[in-house]
């Protein structure tokens, strides 16, 4: 799944995502290429309003102040964190470079659906 948002600012964003069938979550990658530098990101990515992450900002998707690099982690607040047919995906942006119309988030959740028997 990829998420590209645009004119983001601090808080829950209005935008989610609707989860189609059931699996775990494998791993994320996330790249701003527009980061004209300033602040940092601090993001948290929450199904049904609880962080995926473990405790600690630290763990959260951090994008350094100017960073354009891919920055990826497979970390999640349980081992084979489980998602459900209907669950939603949100975005919760804690800390967010001075933004303007062009500045950009790309944001990848590899997703591992869980597969009906025989398929």
């Amino acid at each position: 799944m990829v998420v590209v948002d645009m004119d983001l600012t601090t808080g829950v964003q209005i935008n989610f995502i609707r989860l189609k069938g059931n699996g775990v979550l494998a791993s994320w990658d996330a790249t701003d290429p527009s980061n004209p530098g300033g602040s940092a990101w601090l993001i948290d990515l929450r199904i049904n309003g609880t962080t995926i992450f473990p405790a600690g900002a630290a763990n959260q998707i951090n994008i350094a102040d100017g960073a354009t690099a891919e920055q990826s982690g497979f970390r999640f607040a349980t081992a084979n964190l489980p998602y459900l047919d209907g669950d939603i995906l949100t975005m919760n942006i804690i800390n967010a470079a001075p933004l303007s119309p062009r500045r950009m988030l790309l944001l990848h959740l590899n997703l591992k659906p869980t597969l009906a028997a025989g398929e």
